[in-house]
């Protein structure tokens, strides 16, 4: 089941139903996951990435497109 979240970013803010989110600096998890495919160890940002709630048979497609990069 999703989790209701609500970002807050200095001025910014919103809600949103995600079953998580990751706050990367790299591109990458371990064994070659791609999270974050914009993100990058030098430029000194952090990358949100939100995965929000979708329909459960879209989900293992999501899947696979994210472990493909």
């Amino acid at each position: 089941h999703p989790y209701q979240f609500e970002i807050e970013i200095d001025t910014f803010n919103f809600f949103t139903e995600a079953f998580f989110i990751s706050i990367a600096n790299s591109n990458q998890f371990g064994n070659n996951f791609t999270i974050a495919p914009e993100a990058s160890l030098s430029d000194g940002l952090l990358d949100i990435v939100i995965v929000q709630k979708m329909n459960k048979a879209k989900l293992p497609f999501a899947l696979l497109k994210q472990i493909r990069g």
